[in-house]
């Protein structure tokens, strides 16, 4: 009998990793550490998309996980957009107050 791959959540996000928990996936949690303003940054600068920006912050934070991790990795990423406009999630919950969408 074969062991079940290792899965790895490619993420500190704690709400990535309680729906992980909530669907009864066994996995452990790996930090990324890449720079997403730059990844953003260089995405914009090219003309990419919103969802491409999303989908190369996914791949890039799962590839810099997957290099030195053994089975499975997960890697996401999601930009809230509105009329247009893409949301940071923000720094402070003053900041988060603050932040309002163009009228």
């Amino acid at each position: 009998m074969t062991a079940a791959p290792t899965i790895t959540l490619a993420s500190g996000s704690a709400i990535r990793a309680e729906m992980l928990r909530g669907a009864g996936v066994d996995f452990t949690v790996v930090k990324p550490g890449v720079d997403e303003s730059e990844i953003k940054r260089e995405a914009e600068e090219s003309g990419a998309t919103l969802d491409q920006i999303a989908t190369l912050l996914a791949d890039a934070k799962c590839m810099a996980v997957a290099k030195n991790t053994p089975g499975i990795v997960v890697g996401s990423d999601q930009i809230l957009e509105f009329q247009g406009r893409a949301f940071d999630k923000p720094e402070t919950m003053d900041d988060g107050r603050g932040a309002r969408a163009p009228d």
